[in-house]
């Protein structure tokens, strides 16, 4: 009986994760950590194993469903009716699917804390299948916001469902706004002048902003600054015969380009190290 177990435990990763080495001796541990804590009956173990499928079953019930939903929305032109109400169907039928797999992933996680943190390595294997669960549900809230930009009208049968669409696309928002946020820079260029005007740079000429430690400081007017995307930026017209970069900055990944008698551009050749030290960039120019 005991190979029998273990050989039901090894399907499930066949199943549902390709043969994955590290997910099946992860299996044999959490199979190990059952026995050693007494789940010596079959049903205990069964049930685990049935939780397990149902989850994996459910997400690759999921997969299908989003397959035939870009096959509904293949071609331009507006949808036909019938097509519309088979992607409501199959969408619906995500968000039922997602919402049984929150449940079961409760239920586990309420049983596994009855054991008293003795399985340690089924936690691991619950939490892993949590978060693939919760990558979907945002994926899913993605989905939806896309179709309802199609014009297509949604249609969610169930409030337990329609809460979790909900719940989805707010994820998806969060991931958005947390996104933009780490992209998001500000840049100034000005004059000496200019800039102690707008309390900018100190009189001896260095940011207002950073003090010895390097870290800002709250008393620098933010609003003079330009707001960018660091993933677009790529170069900053200066035109001025001379320009100096007062903020940190490391100097291989940007290029200062001009004449003796003039400074053209400030050309970011590596945005993700140019902006590693500090969001903020002040350039000084005469």
């Amino acid at each position: 009986m005991k190979k029998a177990i273990l050989f039901i435990f090894s399907g499930i990763l066949l199943f549902g994760c390709n043969n994955n080495k590290k997910e099946l001796e992860a299996l044999q541990s959490s199979y190990d950590s059952l026995l050693s804590i007494g789940f010596t009956k079959d049903t205990a173990i069964f049930s685990y194993i049935e939780s397990f499928n149902q989850i994996q079953a459910n997400l690759d019930s999921i997969k299908r469903a989003e397959l035939l939903i870009s096959q509904s929305t293949e071609g331009n032109g507006e949808l036909e009716v019938s097509k519309q109400e088979q992607i409501n169907r199959e969408l619906n039928m995500i968000y039922d699917m997602l919402r049984k797999n929150k449940q079961t992933i409760a239920e586990l996680r309420a049983n596994l804390k009855r054991t008293g943190g003795k399985a340690s390595e089924l936690e691991k294997m619950v939490e892993r299948l949590a978060q693939q669960v919760e990558d979907k549900d945002a994926q899913i809230g993605q989905l939806t916001q896309q179709l309802e930009g199609m014009n297509i009208q949604i249609e969610i049968l169930n409030t337990d469902v329609a809460n979790l669409k909900a719940e989805g696309e707010s994820k998806s928002q969060t991931i958005q706004e947390q996104t933009t946020a780490l992209n998001t820079a500000w840049f100034v260029v000005g004059t000496k002048r200019e800039l102690l005007d707008q309390n900018v740079i100190t009189r001896e000429g260095g940011f207002a902003g950073i003090g010895a430690n390097k870290k800002l400081k709250d008393n620098f007017n933010r609003d003079y600054f330009t707001t960018v995307d660091i993933t677009t930026l790529r170069s900053i017209p200066l035109t001025k015969k001379k320009a100096t970069i007062v903020t940190s900055h490391p100097s291989g990944s940007y290029k200062i380009y001009g004449t003796s008698k003039a400074s053209d551009s400030l050309v970011i050749t590596n945005p993700r190290e140019f902006w590693s030290v500090s969001k903020y960039l002040v350039v000084l120019v005469d």
